[in-house]
């Protein structure tokens, strides 16, 4: 499979490369994980790594890109242009889910078993490994 997806999904297979922020998935996902950074609103720096950490090769923002996207997600900023065009991490461009259900971790648990079951091959260390079992795990949560 080229491009294995849970029902119609719609895959992103590169890093989209914007000019200007709209309101949209954009900014309200970089609020939401600026929330989950637990960083305060000035410490740039720290919210820059808390990315890199979390989202790994996809994130190659630098920190004065960082600012410069969040000042364009301010409400008070009329002017949505970026100061330069900014290859974006796909978690910052998928729509947020509303309907995703919350999963015991009975289920999450179980789930695994199974797809371990199933791809007994597969090193639980390579990133093959992580790309099926996203993609295994994906319609639990739909």
């Amino acid at each position: 499979m080229d491009n294995p997806y849970p029902y119609d999904a719609k895959p992103y297979t590169v890093k989209p490369e914007v000019t200007e922020v709209s309101a949209g998935n954009v900014c309200t996902n970089l609020a939401a994980l600026k929330t989950a950074s637990g960083t305060t609103v000035t410490d740039h720096s720290a919210f820059n790594t808390y990315l890199k950490n979390l989202l790994d090769y996809d994130y190659t923002l630098k920190t004065n890109q960082l600012i410069d996207l969040q000042n364009k997600c301010a409400s008070t900023c009329t002017v949505k242009l970026l100061e330069e065009p900014l290859a974006l991490p796909v978690a910052l461009v998928t729509p947020a889910s509303s309907t995703s259900r919350k999963l015991a971790c009975t289920d999450v648990s179980t789930a695994i078993t199974t797809f371990e079951g199933i791809y007994t091959t597969v090193s639980t260390t390579s990133k093959l490994y992580q790309v099926l079992l996203t993609n295994y795990l994906n319609p639990l949560s739909s």
